[in-house]
């Protein structure tokens, strides 16, 4: 590295703005290779706004191991808690992915886990691939409202649940999350006053006892299907100001016309999978998504073809 007067590298003059256009066209092994140079490198890469180019990724590697799954499961585990115990980096953006051989130590390696990123988190997504889904889920959600700066929260899991019907729906709440993504039959519920965007199943927006009955900055939801029935006005009325909305299921008449009772902002309205009408003549609750600019579907089918 070149000197200038006094002896100082010339690397050490350049504004923090300059060296990370330069970081820009490094790639990543590159990049770690700079974050060894020094210590200022070292911070701005892993400490400054420059780390949301960082992705921290837990994998459950071993998920193919049959024998001694045991053995490799808490070995597995006590890595994860050592990287993550004393890495002082701040990450911002985190991925968790769960297979059978972590989930009995996984309560230890999200305790770690939480306690590093907590206060800097501002995306988390966790992928469940196999194993108990309720018992990784259970121990994430009550640490979503401990995340101040918690921003995107993304579930994924690829279990078959069948649900317990004596246990209530456990309530996520947060005052930051503005974008949620459920691709899970995890069923739960959200409290959320600043949430943007919602792609999921419509049980998971029923409102939960003692929270707001509107979410008044939700703009865009995707509707999932893992329900087969109706939740009547009340789901219905916490999408009043959804601008855009799109269903990946086919709509049945008490669905179509709770759409056109309650969501008059609707602006743009997508029905993927089709319109089914028992009643053919529910198709004139149209006319009351007056704001209605754009409108897509599949297919309109009726009792009588």
């Amino acid at each position: 590295m070149a000197l200038i007067a006094g002896g100082e590298h010339l690397g050490n003059a350049l504004p923090d703005k300059v060296l990370c256009q330069i970081f820009n066209r490094l790639d990543l092994n590159s990049l770690k290779s700079a974050s060894l140079t020094c210590r200022r490198w070292h911070n701005l890469v892993f400490f400054s706004e420059y780390v949301d180019r960082f992705r921290l990724r837990i994998d459950s590697l071993y998920r193919w191991l049959h024998f001694e799954r045991a053995e490799w499961s808490e070995r597995k585990c006590q890595r994860l808690r050592h990287s993550v115990a004393h890495s002082e980096r701040c990450y911002r953006h985190v991925r968790v992915i769960i297979g059978e051989d972590m989930m009995e130590g996984f309560q230890s390696v999200w305790d770690s886990l939480v306690a590093n990123v907590i206060t800097n988190v501002l995306s988390l997504e966790l992928s469940i691939r196999e194993g108990s889904v309720t018992s990784a889920v259970d121990a994430v959600i009550v640490t979503i409202s401990r995340m101040p700066k918690l921003r995107s929260l993304s579930l994924e899991d690829c279990a078959d649940l069948h649900f317990d019907g004596e246990r209530f729906p456990p309530i996520v709440r947060s005052k930051s999350i503005e974008h949620l993504k459920m691709h899970t039959n995890y069923r739960l519920m959200v409290d959320m006053p600043k949430l943007l965007s919602f792609d999921g199943p419509l049980c998971v927006l029923c409102p939960p006892y003692k929270s707001p009955l509107v979410l008044p900055k939700l703009q865009s939801v995707t509707l999932r299907e893992n329900d087969d029935w109706f939740f009547g006005p009340p789901v219905m009325a916490r999408l009043m100001h959804v601008e855009v909305m799109r269903l990946k299921y086919r709509v049945k008449d008490l669905l179509f016309i709770g759409i056109c009772g309650e969501c008059s902002a609707l602006k743009e309205l997508y029905l993927d999978s089709g319109l089914f009408l028992a009643a053919p003549g529910n198709i004139k609750h149209l006319s009351q998504l007056v704001r209605l600019r754009r409108l897509t579907l599949m297919s309109i089918e009726t009792k009588r073809n």
